[in-house]
C-alpha cells in the first residue's frame, strides 16, 4: 500500500477509479480542460486529440462541423464531471495556474481536495550585454503550430506583418506542420536547439496568446533568458508579472499600434521591460518553489 498516489492530470483519474484508495491522493491538474475546450466549443474550434494529435488530427478535417460540435460539448461535459468528481476524492490538487486554481474552487461546490497553484523555479540563464538601440528591431515567436494556442498566433502574427507592414524583422522559431506564405520580413528558424542564442537574437518574444487557459511557459522561459515579452492579458494569465507592466496590452489594437511605433520609442520599452523581468525571477525563488512542495507532499 503506497503512502501517496500522484494522478497525472484529469484524463487519468480512471487510473484511481471509484474505489476507496487508503492513502493520500495527489491530482496534477495541469490546465482546466473543461474550460478549454469550452473555448474551442464558443469559437468554433477544431478538435484537439492531445497526444494522438499527430495520428488523428486528420479525422477532424473529415467530420462534419455539427459533429464537431456535438463531439466537443460531450468532452466538455465529460470534463466537468471528471473534474467534480477529483474535488470529492483527491486530498490535493495542483493546477499551473493560479487563476485556474480560483476558478475551479468557485465552480465546484462540494470537495475534500486543498487546491495548489503551481511554483516554478525562473533563473536568469544569460544577461544581455548593452541595450536595444533601435531599428531594425527583432521579434519573436518560439512554438510549433502542432499546438492549437500557437496556431493562432502564429497566424495573427503573419497576418498582422502582411497587412500593417511592419517594418522590423519577425523571427519564428519551432517545427511547423503548415506552409505559411513568404515574406520578405519574416523568417521561420524551425526547431532550434540552442534556446540561447534564439534568445540572444531576438529584441523581444512577442507572444500574444488567444486561447485562455494555464501557463505560458515560453514566457517565464524567456525571462529566464532576460527577453522582454510582449503580449496580451492571456498571454500573462496566471504568472506572477507586476501589476503595472507596460508591455502588457489589453488590446489587439493597442499592441498593433505599439509595434508601429517608432523605433527608438519601442527600444526605450524593451530597455524599461528590464527590471520587471528582475522581479518576476525574483517571485519565482527556489526558496518559494521549496515551501510549495514542502506543503503539498508534507516532507
Amino acid at each position: 500500500q503506497p503512502d501517496v498516489v500522484f494522478v497525472d492530470t484529469i484524463r487519468l483519474a480512471f487510473v484511481v477509479g471509484r474505489q476507496a484508495v487508503k492513502c493520500q491522493l495527489i491530482m496534477d491538474m495541469d490546465d482546466l480542460m473543461s474550460r478549454r475546450y469550452s473555448h474551442y466549443l464558443e469559437s468554433g474550434g477544431e478538435l484537439e486529440f492531445g497526444l494522438l494529435g499527430a495520428r488523428l488530427a486528420g479525422i477532424g478535417k473529415f467530420l462534419p462541423e455539427r459533429a464537431t460540435q456535438w463531439l466537443l460539448r460531450r468532452e466538455v461535459q465529460r470534463l466537468k464531471t471528471e473534474e467534480a468528481w477529483a474535488a470529492g476524492h483527491f486530498d490535493k490538487i495542483v493546477f499551473t495556474s493560479s487563476v485556474e486554481m480560483r476558478r475551479f474552487g468557485d465552480m465546484v461546490s462540494e470537495r475534500r481536495a486543498r487546491l495548489f497553484a503551481q511554483s516554478f523555479i525562473v533563473k536568469q540563464r544569460q544577461t544581455r550585454a548593452g541595450t536595444y538601440q533601435g531599428a531594425p528591431l527583432r521579434f519573436g515567436f518560439i512554438g510549433t503550430d502542432k499546438v492549437p494556442q500557437n496556431r493562432l498566433t502564429i497566424q495573427w502574427l503573419l497576418w498582422v506583418w502582411e497587412k500593417h507592414d511592419i517594418a522590423h524583422k519577425l523571427v519564428i522559431a519551432g517545427q511547423q506542420k503548415q506552409l505559411y506564405k513568404p515574406q520578405d520580413n519574416c523568417e521561420f528558424l524551425g526547431f532550434v536547439r540552442d534556446l540561447g542564442e534564439f534568445y540572444a537574437n531576438v529584441d523581444a518574444l512577442v507572444a500574444p496568446s488567444f486561447v485562455k487557459g494555464g501557463v505560458k511557459m515560453k514566457v517565464l522561459e524567456a525571462v529566464g533568458f532576460e527577453c522582454p515579452v510582449i503580449g496580451n492579458r492571456v498571454t500573462f494569465e496566471g504568472i506572477d508579472f507586476p501589476r503595472d507592466y507596460h508591455l502588457r496590452f489589453r488590446s489587439e489594437e493597442a499592441l498593433l499600434s505599439f509595434l508601429q511605433g517608432d523605433p527608438e520609442k519601442i527600444s526605450s520599452e524593451l530597455n524599461r521591460a528590464r527590471d520587471a523581468l528582475s522581479e518576476v525571477r525574483h517571485r519565482y525563488s527556489v526558496e518559494k518553489y521549496q515551501r510549495f512542495a514542502q506543503d503539498l507532499f508534507g516532507v
